[in-house]
């Protein structure tokens, strides 16, 4: 069970629901409130198969097509992870006035960008495909599963939580996140560095 918290509060954080709520909100203005569900719906599911995608799939394409050892591995991931963490940080999140005109607005901002890249992006692919080296495929779809419940709860009490925290606190909890994010990669760098000169002796 501890191990299955730490994955879960790993993909969570990367997935960082709470911190884009800001955006998906803007990307839904003038959606009437059943779309809208449809839309989180489609979102949470979508999310979650491409995790269960890289699951499956991540480890063979890791040893079998790229021949990538799991502690070099850990410390690319890492590395992304610290960098989108960073990035994260110092990047503006406040949506475009001109170009937020231009985006869809119908089903199809539930697969893209919502489901890919904003909840399941290279981080969270890095993450799970990171988890899986650690714990196996069932471990992290079952904690995939669960990240994706929150998410949809997160979804449910979208308009709560905006009333409740307003932008500033959905912002200062965005760069919380980002903060154990970038904890998160340097604890994988500092893993497969370890692995990596084990070996070497």
């Amino acid at each position: 069970m501890r191990e299955l918290l730490d994955s879960v509060i790993f993909l969570f954080a990367i997935v960082d629901a709470p911190g884009n709520l800001p955006i998906f909100v803007d990307l839904m203005e003038g959606m009437e409130p059943r779309l809208r569900r449809r839309v989180y719906d489609i979102a949470t599911v979508a999310g979650f198969v491409i995790i269960v995608v890289f699951a499956l799939a991540g480890r063979f394409v890791l040893k079998s097509v790229f021949q990538i050892e799991v502690a070099e591995f850990q410390v690319a991931g890492g590395l992304l992870l610290a960098a989108v963490g960073v990035h994260a940080m110092v990047a503006s999140r406040e949506p475009d006035a001109a170009e937020a005109q231009q985006r869809p607005r119908g089903l199809e901002i539930a697969a893209v960008p919502i489901a890919c890249p904003l909840l399941v992006g290279p981080g969270a692919i890095v993450t799970t495909m990171l988890i899986v080296e650690r714990h196996g495929e069932l471990h992290a779809m079952l904690a995939g599963a669960v990240v994706f419940a929150l998410t949809r709860l997160i979804f449910w009490l979208d308009a709560p939580l905006r009333r409740l925290l307003g932008s500033f606190g959905l912002l200062i909890l965005s760069r919380i996140m980002r903060i154990f994010i970038i904890a998160i990669g340097v604890h994988f760098i500092i893993a497969g560095v370890k692995t990596i000169f084990h070996l070497a002796k």
